[in-house]
């Protein structure tokens, strides 16, 4: 009977820490805009920076040919279209800017948010696709507008749930020009120096570094829940061999 009463115990305790309210951690984010005149603003990469156990993050990169282009406190990138300027626009399908983190065996990451400051030049991407790698970059999970200005948005990733191994987001373009009006007679059109830049996101007086927010576990509950009944069953055999 006693026994019983412990591995009751245990079930209780285990129902309790299951039902507790988790809240997000930063799982990675990307510091690296200093908010000052005297950034050179030449970055190839920016390292993708975790406190997390059993989390490595992975750098933001862009592909597809683009190219960096200096900005003082961002990531900025152009080549979105590949034509010169003043010749029609040939937009480039396949170029990108990756963020992202890599789980050690075992651990797993509930998704929450991407928070993220952008803006398009005014002659840059008048929307871009946010695309994850769980189903191989192919369906946009959010879009973001642009039209010029400084873009700051908090996109829920909820709806992709819980990750393993390697997780990747892309910022694809998937509009054309920005709807802004051109400073430049024919920059409406775009070409190889129309740019998208990542910046801090920006509220109420307060920068945010871009980053990506969620809960990692380890084990996965799966297992967490078999070790915890393993070594209750554990206890009950102790205390049976005791009696």
């Amino acid at each position: 009977m006693r026994s019983l009463s412990i591995f009751s115990l245990g079930i209780a305790l285990l129902s309790v820490a299951t039902s507790l309210p988790v809240y997000a951690d930063i799982i990675v984010s990307y510091g690296v805009f200093p908010y000052s005149d005297a950034d050179s603003g030449v970055r190839d990469s920016v390292a993708g920076a975790t406190t997390l156990t059993g989390v490595t993050g992975i750098d933001m990169t862009r592909g597809g040919g683009l190219q960096y282009t200096p900005t003082n406190n961002a990531f900025n990138s152009d080549n979105w279209a590949t034509n010169l300027d003043g010749d029609p626009t040939v937009l480039n399908p396949n170029g990108y800017v990756e963020i992202g983190f890599a789980l050690d065996p075992g651990y797993s990451a509930t998704l929450d948010e991407l928070i993220i400051g952008t803006r398009s030049s005014t002659s840059g991407p008048s929307q871009i696709g946010v695309f994850a790698s769980t189903d191989g970059f192919t369906t946009a999970i959010a879009t973001i507008d642009e039209d010029s200005n400084f873009s700051n948005s908090i996109i829920s990733l909820a709806s992709i749930g819980t990750v393993t191994g390697d997780f990747r987001l892309r910022f694809l373009n998937v509009g054309g020009v920005t709807p802004a009006s051109p400073s430049i007679p024919g920059e409406e059109d775009m070409d190889e120096d129309s740019t998208w830049r990542i910046i801090s996101h920006f509220d109420s007086g307060t920068f945010t570094d871009p980053q990506i927010t969620g809960v990692v576990a380890v084990p996965e509950p799966a297992s967490l829940t078999a070790l915890t009944l393993c070594g209750l069953a554990g206890m009950v055999r102790r205390r049976r061999r005791v009696s």
